[in-house]
């Protein structure tokens, strides 16, 4: 296994290392790479050997903070174009559901495609409750 830097990471010992060992980027610290899919997008230019198999593992210790035309869309399309698997750990919001298309304004105006637009619009941490009584304090902060 290689890191961005080009580091072997040749055992699960040494990847145990890597993990333990491992250092966020300081806030006071400026960067031009400030969201994690833009780090996804420049690892995915990595010339990869031909038939090598492709994780991207991304740790994260804050909430996605877009600054660029990524999307999760545009950054699942990339991960397929090259065949490569992505991890994410941390809080990254994947997920989101799509508005269905309607033909009956009785649908339309239903439940489930009325809140889909307030779901997506959800913080993560309203989402990632762990139970009702949290959910409901996610709300109303």
């Amino acid at each position: 296994m290689h890191t961005i830097n080009g580091k072997l990471l040749a055992n699960a010992e040494e990847f145990h290392y890597g993990l333990r060992n491992m250092e966020f980027m300081p806030e006071n610290i400026a960067t031009n790479i400030s969201d994690g899919f833009d780090g996804i997008h420049q690892a995915s230019q990595y010339p990869f050997r031909p038939g090598s198999t492709k994780i991207f593992v991304l740790f994260t210790d804050s909430l996605r903070v877009p600054d660029n035309n990524l999307n999760v869309k545009s950054v699942t399309a990339m991960m397929k174009d090259i065949s490569a698997r992505l991890i994410v750990i941390g809080d990254y919001r994947w997920v989101t559901y799509k508005q269905p298309a309607c033909a009956v304004n009785a649908y339309k105006y239903s439940f489930f495609p009325r809140t889909i637009p307030a779901w997506n619009s959800l913080e993560n941490v309203a989402v990632k409750a762990s139970n009702l009584t949290a959910f409901k304090a996610e709300l109303t902060k």
